[in-house]
C-alpha cells in the first residue's frame, strides 16, 4: 500500500489447515506490521471477524478476504475519499477475476454517488465488503458483525443505515474480487 502505517491482521479461523499457518507465520516473521489471530476452532466469517475487531488497535479498519486483491494505492484513495465527502464508510469498485487471477473483460461493479447509495440499500448491498475501509467507531456503534452467514455484510450495512453512518463508494477500481 502506498500508505504504509498500518496494522494487517490475519485471521486463520481453518485451526488445521497447516499449510496456510506456515504461509502466514512466514510473513508475519518478516513484517512487524502483520498480526496473526488463530481461533481453536472455525467460528464461521462474521464472529472470526468480530474476533479481529477487538484486537485492532487503529483508528481505522479496512476489510479484506484472503483471496482478493487490493491495488496499491486503495488506501490513500479510500482516505481521501472519506474525507472529501464526509463518510464513515467507503467501498471501492470492484473487478471480477477468475480463480486463476485472470481479471474478467467488462465485470466492473456500478458507482452510486454518495446518496445514490444510501437508497440502494433498501434492496442492494451495492457496497462490496472486501473493499470496506471504516472508522473504528462504526463498527463499535453497530456491535460489530451478527452470525448470519452469507449476509452479514448487507445486515452489518442496514444496521449501520439506521444509526445514521454516512457511507459511500470511491469512484475507482481499488479491488479485484475472486470469483471461485
Amino acid at each position: 500500500q502506498t500508505v504504509t502505517d498500518f496494522e494487517l491482521m490475519i485471521v486463520l479461523d481453518d485451526p488445521d489447515n497447516r499449510e496456510i499457518e506456515a504461509v502466514v507465520r512466514e510473513y508475519a516473521g518478516q513484517d512487524e506490521r502483520i498480526k496473526v489471530i488463530k481461533n481453536e476452532k472455525n467460528l464461521g466469517l462474521p464472529m472470526a471477524l468480530n474476533r479481529a475487531l477487538r484486537e485492532v488497535k487503529g483508528d481505522y479498519i479496512a476489510r479484506m478476504d484472503g483471496d482478493d486483491i487490493s491495488h496499491p494505492e486503495r488506501f490513500e484513495v479510500q482516505l481521501r475519499c472519506m474525507k472529501e465527502h464526509d463518510l464513515d464508510l467507503v467501498g471501492t469498485l470492484k473487478q471480477w477475476m477468475d480463480e486463476d487471477g485472470n481479471l474478467i473483460p467488462g465485470r466492473i461493479s456500478t458507482y452510486y454517488p454518495p446518496r445514490a447509495v444510501m437508497k440502494r440499500l433498501r434492496g442492494d448491498d451495492c457496497l462490496p465488503h472486501s473493499s470496506w475501509l471504516a472508522k473504528k467507531e462504526v463498527f463499535t456503534a453497530v456491535g460489530g458483525y451478527r452470525n448470519m452467514p452469507r449476509c452479514e455484510d448487507y445486515d452489518f450495512l442496514l444496521r449501520a443505515h439506521k444509526r445514521g453512518v454516512k457511507m459511500g463508494l470511491c469512484n475507482a477500481v481499488l479491488l479485484d474480487y475472486r470469483m471461485n
